[in-house]
């Protein structure tokens, strides 16, 4: 029964326009977004450290002829002042690859809340869900039939989006000569735990609130709230107010893990059929 709600519920995606929009042009405008904005990024690193560099030589070279004191005291000063940039800006770039992990992790949220809110608002509206609900199919089956239809298509979109985004900081970091490389610890964990716990969590609260709201967007909005937080974790990531780690991130895991099994229960009360069959009206 539940491998036939999930055929049924990805044949209603392919049919709808919108969530094909949606599922299509969200990862492409943040693929897009990462090729134009990192590849001066790291022109300007590779610069920095190219100059770094090139002081040292200098350094070493008038050392080498016997400078005066204060000459070698200024270049030392000067070359230190270049490590420090070149030092700074590589961190820079660090932080700005894990922002954009943090934004990927948008997608697989996002998604979810678009599939989930049609699948059972709209087709409400269309006379299509009272026959399910109807059904022998028990409300365990149901959610977990229309969960796994609005998940999976978000963890492959997901995955496909986090490799193309590698590829394209690879690209710009071999082409301007940088050692760093994609994916690294933080980028696996967003990727393979994080990313798709986010996932179930938002698609549990998406039935949760579509069960009880009568309009699309409306259900949406609220869902779309949740992506706030992520959004300001990235920002302080970038800005440098703290540090985004593996094990913090593995710690967060952890609690959206736990948050999503006390979920499951949740929303399994929430999502009472008998109220959707005979108190709805559009």
């Amino acid at each position: 029964m539940i491998w036939a709600v999930i055929r049924k519920e990805l044949q209603e995606i392919r049919r709808t326009k919108l969530v094909l929009y949606t599922m299509a042009v969200t990862p492409t405008l943040f693929l897009l977004t990462l090729w134009f904005t990192l590849g001066p990024l790291c022109g300007e690193v590779a610069k920095a450290r190219d100059a770094a560099e090139a002081g040292s030589v200098t350094g070493a070279t008038q050392a080498q002829e016997g400078a005066d004191g204060a000459a070698a005291a200024g270049q030392t000063e000067q070359q230190a002042r270049m490590a420090a940039e070149a030092a700074k800006g590589r961190d820079m770039l660090s932080r700005m690859l894990t922002y954009w992990m943090v934004l990927m992790m948008t997608v697989p949220m996002m998604v979810p809340s678009v599939i989930l809110a049609y699948s059972i608002i709209g087709e409400k509206s269309e006379g299509t869900l009272e026959p399910l609900l109807a059904s022998p199919v028990s409300t365990c089956q149901l959610l977990l039939g229309k969960g796994l239809a609005g998940v999976l298509p978000a963890w492959g979109l997901h995955w496909l989006s986090g490799l193309g985004a590698c590829l394209i900081a690879n690209y710009h970091m071999s082409r301007a000569g940088l050692d760093l490389r994609l994916p690294d610890e933080r980028w696996l964990v967003g990727l393979l735990v994080l990313g798709p716990l986010a996932s179930i969590l938002t698609a549990l609260l998406c039935m949760a609130i579509s069960s009880r709201v009568n309009d699309v967007r409306a259900a949406q909005q609220i869902v779309a709230v949740g992506v706030v937080p992520l959004v300001l974790i990235g920002a302080g990531q970038l800005t440098g107010k703290y540090d985004l780690t593996p094990a913090n991130m593995l710690q967060a895991s952890v609690v959206i893990a736990a948050i999503c099994v006390v979920g499951i229960r949740l929303t399994a009360r929430i999502f009472a059929r008998e109220h959707i069959l005979t108190r709805w009206r559009y």
